[in-house]
């Protein structure tokens, strides 16, 4: 997974292609080669693989944002009677699910896990403010507010203060 996305290969790989235009399952296989991107193609099924992934059925599914994921199911070799694709498929669907509600329940941990003094300083600084600003509108120093920020980052798992404040809007923290 390190090397398909250190890569990029995820822009390229047939069956990703192919799970934007596809709502039932399909075998990897069956995903057809682009034109002018072929050897590319052939280069990221050919290193799959080698690394055992020599077969493989996808299902894309459509998740109720309407936003667009798929699971795959993929080893030396995937031997998937037609009668039970359907089965699989809602095995997915049930899967895809319930990593949707998994992550929306570690956004709300998050959420839960930010004091109302972090919450406060990510609201000004998503205005724009400086540290400076920041500290006189909350009656602290600069350190304090930077503390609050750090701390705010490191739960939400973000990298930097623009990211800190990209994930605040996505859990619901700020608006």
């Amino acid at each position: 997974m390190e090397r398909y996305l250190q890569k990029g290969y995820v822009f390229d790989d047939p069956v990703i292609r192919r799970i934007h235009g596809e709502l039932s399952a399909f075998r990897w296989r069956d995903a057809p080669l682009s034109l002018g991107i072929e050897s590319r193609q052939r280069l990221i099924m050919n290193e799959a693989r080698d690394f055992g992934l020599r077969d493989g059925l996808a299902v894309p599914i459509v998740l109720t944002d309407g936003s667009l994921g798929s699971v795959s199911f993929g080893g030396s070799h995937v031997d998937v009677p037609p009668e039970a694709v359907g089965a699989i498929n809602l095995i997915a669907i049930y899967a895809m699910g319930r990593a949707v509600q998994l992550r929306t329940e570690a956004e709300i941990g998050a959420r839960a896990r930010l004091t109302p003094r972090e919450v406060d300083a990510l609201r000004w600084a998503a205005e724009g403010k400086t540290l400076s600003q920041i500290g006189t509108c909350l009656g602290i120093s600069d350190r304090t507010v930077e503390h609050h920020l750090k701390s705010a980052a490191v739960k939400l798992g973000a990298a930097n203060r623009a990211h800190t404040i990209a994930e605040a809007f996505r859990a619901g923290l700020i608006t």
